[in-house]
This record gives structure tokens, sequence and C-alpha cells, in this order.
């Protein structure tokens, strides 16, 4: 039989369960104010932070640029993800940002770009990140000659092969000039200071030759060489007369050890092509329209490889230049133009990839000729052996075709006249006024195509709309010639046979016309 509890047992429980519900309201009044609490204090910080000016983040735009709505808010998502770490003032406004280990602790660093209140020009921001604050310190700031934001870029490159990043910026100033300045950071005395070992300005072109560095280098193992710098300007030849002699100074800087920094080593003087004085003076009469209008049209590359020619087509009409190799075709907007001494700079960015940005520095060489140098703004300094720089000269009818007023020969009115024609691997091409089509086994092809000549031989070039074209780009024409053996009446004698073509792949020039590699069709037609 169960015992019952002690009558003082059950008083003790009583009187700690009455505690127990007196306790319970005073913690759910005291919850509520602190909920209560922490709302309105919430709200109020929430306005006052509202109030408080922040950094701000813009995108650039040309001056009388349009800004569109659409492009603006991708723009914008693109903005969200760049951040400061540096500390920024109240009259700073945050352009761009770049990572960057500039003192060689194996951490990033950052540098900001920004504009300042008063300040014309833009302005670098250095900040050192501090392992054991956790924070970015900011140390240098420089204050830079260039206002515009679409002529300038920097980034970080090896520059004396000590596997430490250098910071580089270049752009073009208000009046022209080219500028380009490389600082490093120097430790002494225990402090690291950000130090300027080069400082360049000319109002040609100036660019960072970077060469190719040995394996081991790339290894971690050993030094590399310095880089050299390369300062173009030019110079007019003292004469008189109807031309002026147009040269360029071409002037190079390494690193010198002993003075730790750079130093002009050698100048090379390359003497221009004649120009009229009166044609030089209508080019460079101080618009851009002026020098834009010389520019429109296709200019080709006077030394492009074997594998074919490069073209460039200005169009200052559709704000367009349009870079051509073989069967690709890059589009740039044509952004900004600043002119320059000899020349002008051009600002343009890719319609396709909106962030990749391309400067093309065009030097005036002659009436028909100019000097071209591109920089591709990918966070990178182009090197000298990019495969757009160099002369170009204009294309015009004379160059590479007969003038329009002649009369057409006999294989440029041939697929006019006989229109449908088979190969001897079985295919048939039908040739409309300026269209063809190909058709076969199991096989397509259609496109346009123009016949002509060529520094004397006679062409046909084919442009596919498909993928997979079945021709080339361009062939020589050449119609079958027939011996008729001599007898003992008559002489030998050659004649044409207009039934058969022999189409032989070829690499056209703007002046020339070479062999190429590819497959040589013959053609035939029925009697007719």
């Amino acid at each position: 039989m169960a015992s019952k509890p002690a009558p003082s047992a059950r008083r003790g429980a009583k009187s700690k369960n009455g505690k127990l519900n007196k306790a319970i309201p005073v913690l759910f009044i005291i919850a509520s104010f602190v909920i209560a609490f922490l709302f309105v204090a919430r709200i109020f910080i929430g306005q006052e932070s509202e109030r408080l000016p922040r950094a701000r983040i813009v995108t650039p735009v040309a001056p009388g640029e349009a800004e569109n709505q659409s492009s603006g808010d991708a723009l914008s998502a693109d903005n969200e993800a760049m951040t400061s770490f540096v500390p920024l003032s109240l009259n700073e406004t945050l352009i761009s940002t770049l990572s960057i280990d500039l003192n060689n602790d194996m951490k990033e660093d950052q540098v900001v770009a920004v504009r300042k209140e008063g300040v014309p020009y833009l302005v670098l921001i250095v900040g050192i990140y501090n392992a054991e604050r956790n924070a970015y310190v900011r140390t240098t700031e420089i204050t830079t000659d260039i206002s515009r934001t679409r002529t300038f870029s920097y980034t970080g490159i090896d520059m004396l092969g000590e596997h430490q990043n250098a910071l580089v910026y270049q752009g073009v100033k208000d009046d022209g000039t080219s500028v380009l300045a490389i600082y490093m950071m120097r430790k002494e005395r225990n402090k690291s200071e950000l130090v300027q070992i080069g400082d360049f300005e000319s109002d040609g072109t100036i660019f960072i030759q970077q060469d190719d560095r040995s394996i081991s280098y790339e290894l971690s193992q050993s030094r590399g060489a310095s880089f050299p710098v390369w300062v173009y300007s030019s110079a007019k030849d003292s004469g008189g007369g109807e031309n002026a002699n147009l040269s360029q100074i071409q002037t190079e800087y390494r690193w010198n050890e002993r003075e730790q920094r750079y130093t002009e080593t050698r100048q090379v003087r390359v003497t221009g092509s004649r120009i009229a004085a009166r044609e030089l003076a209508r080019i460079q009469d101080g618009t851009v329209e002026t020098f834009a209008d010389f520019l429109d049209g296709l200019w080709y590359k006077m030394s492009s490889s074997q594998d074919g020619i490069r073209y460039l087509f200005f169009d200052h009409a559709q704000k367009e230049v349009i870079f051509l190799y073989e069967n690709t075709e890059e589009v740039y907007a044509w952004e900004d133009s600043n002119l320059r001494r000899s020349g002008i700079y051009i600002t343009t960015t890719n319609k396709s990839i909106t962030n990749m940005q391309r400067r093309c520095d065009i030097s005036l060489a002659g009436i028909d000729e100019v000097r071209i140098h591109i920089i591709d703004d990918v966070r990178m300094i182009i090197k000298e052996n990019n495969l757009w720089d160099g002369s170009y000269r204009k294309m015009t009818a004379l160059a590479s075709f007969a003038p329009e007023t002649r009369q057409k020969n006999e294989y440029e009115t041939i697929f006019e006249k006989w229109p449908e024609w088979k190969t001897d691997n079985g295919l048939v091409i039908k040739f409309g006024k300026t269209t063809y089509t190909v058709s076969g086994d199991n096989a397509y092809d259609e496109g346009i195509y123009v016949a002509g000549a060529v520094a004397g031989k006679h062409v046909v070039q084919f442009r596919s709309s498909l993928n997979s074209p079945l021709l080339s780009s361009a062939y020589e024409m050449r119609f079958k010639s027939v011996t008729i053996p001599a007898s003992s009446r008559r002489a030998a004698e050659v004649q044409t046979d207009y039934h058969t073509l022999s189409l032989d792949p070829v690499r056209i020039a703007p002046d020339a016309c070479y062999p190429a590699e590819g497959r040589t069709f013959t053609l035939t037609r029925e009697a007719g």
C-alpha cells in the first residue's frame, strides 16, 4: 500500500507553483518591452542611415551620349558586385576597382579609381591589406593627368621579372597626349612605400613590350628579364617646298638597376612618307569629323601574314569600327574620339560583349596610309606583337579591280550566260544574278558570289550563308585550253573550251592573288 506525501511536502509544492505562476506574467511584460524597444530603434537607425551620404558607384558615359534604360539596368547589376574595401571619403565617387598583390605578401591588395570633388583628374587610391586588423589600410593617393574615363586603364604587371607586380596606368590627356606611369612597392626601414619607377609622355603611342620569359620563371624558379617600354613620338623634318616629311622617333626605355628607374637606352628614327602639306593640313584641321571622314572606308594591313589579310572598316556615320579577318568579323561601337598631333585616338566597345573595350591609336603616315596600334582593355596591357598592329593602306577601287566603266570580260558574264554547272565530284552548282546554290548527295550549300579581276587574274568569290560551306572563299577561274595539233597544211592552234571551267583556290590580297590550299574543282556544262 503506497504511502501518502507528508503535509509539509504538499505545502512546499504549492508554494513553488504559486511563485512560478506569478513570475510568468512578469517575464512576458519584460519581453514585450524589449521587442518594442528593438523595433523602434531599428526604424530610427534605418531612417538615419538613409540620410547618411555614401560613396557612389557610377558608370562612365561619354559627353552627349544618351543613356539607355535597359543597358543601364544591366550595368547597375555589374556595379553591385564592385565594392571598395578601401575606406573612401564623402567627396570621393568610386569609378572602378582592381585587386592586385603589390607588396608580395601573398594577399590581395586593392587599387580603386575615384573622382574627387574639386579635382578634374582621376585619382588612384591604394589600399594595402593588413592581416592583423583584417582590413585594408589606405596608404597612397595618386593623382593622374587623365580626366576622361574612356581613355584610362590601369593594371598590374611584373615589369622587372622579380615576381612582384607593378602598378601601371595609361591613358590620354585632354590635349591628346599619351601618358604611362609605373609604380613599385618598396620596403625601406620596415615601412612600405609606393615609388614611381617610370613616367612617360608622348604625342604618339606608348606601349610595354612584354617579351616571352623562360619556363623556369613561369615556375617561379628564377627571375625574368625586365620589360622595356617603347615611346613613339612624331618629328617634323625642317625643309621648305610643297612637301613635309613626317618622321617618327622610337625611343626605348629599360630598367636601370643602379638608378632604380627606367632610363632611355636607344633611339631610332623612322622616316615617314612624304605628304603634301596642303593635304595634311586639310586632314588635320582640328576637328574629329574631318579626320573621321578621312578614315571612313576599308583599310587593309600591308604586312599581313600568309594566313590572310586583315581589314579595318571605319564607318563614322554609323558609329562603327569593324575588324575583318577571313570569315570572322568583330563589330565595335565607335564610342569616343580624341584628336592627337599626328592622328586620332578612338575608343570602341564590342557590340556583342559590352564589357570588352578596344582602343585604336591611329597615326597619320600618308594621304592613304596610317599606322595603327590596338589596345584591348581586358585588364592587361597588350603586347607589341598584337596581330592587328601595323601599317594600313586605304582600299580603293583602283587598288584591286579595274574601273567600273570597263567592259565586262567573258569570265564575269559566264555564270549569267550558263547558270548551271556540274563539278567533277558530282555536285551541281546553280548561279543566279548574285546568288548560288550547291546540291548533291546529302550535301547542300547556298550564299552569294561575285566575279571580277584581281591583279590581272579572273576570280570568283563565294560567301556561304550556312555554317558548313562546301566551297572555299575564292577561286581563280580558267577555261580549259584545247590544242589542235599541227598538220602538213596548218599550224598548231590553241582553242578555248567554254564548256569546261577550272576553279583553283586562291587567297586574295588587295593588289595580288596567291595560291591557297584546298580542292580544285573542274566544272562542266551541257553544250548549248
